[in-house]
C-alpha cells in the first residue's frame, strides 16, 4: 500500500481530480480522508491507494502539482 498526501488552496473538485490522478496512473483507492481548515481555507488529504506494480511517484506528484 502506498500514501499520497495532499495540502492545498481548497476548490471545488479537488477529490476528484486527485483520484482521477491516482486512477490514471493504475492504481486502486482503499482508504481515502479530507478535511478543509475553513479559517485558511486549505484542503488536506490523505489517499491509500494499492497499486500492481510500480507508481512512478515523480509522475503523481507532477501531475497533481499542477492542479
Amino acid at each position: 500500500m502506498q500514501i499520497l498526501l495532499v495540502e492545498c488552496a481548497d476548490r471545488p473538485g479537488l477529490v476528484h481530480g486527485i483520484t482521477g490522478v491516482v486512477f490514471r496512473a493504475g492504481a486502486n483507492v482503499v482508504g481515502n480522508q479530507e478535511f478543509v481548515d475553513v479559517a485558511s481555507g486549505r484542503f488536506f488529504m490523505r489517499t491509500e491507494f494499492e497499486v500492481a506494480g510500480e507508481v512512478e511517484g515523480r509522475s503523481m506528484h507532477s501531475t497533481t502539482s499542477a492542479m
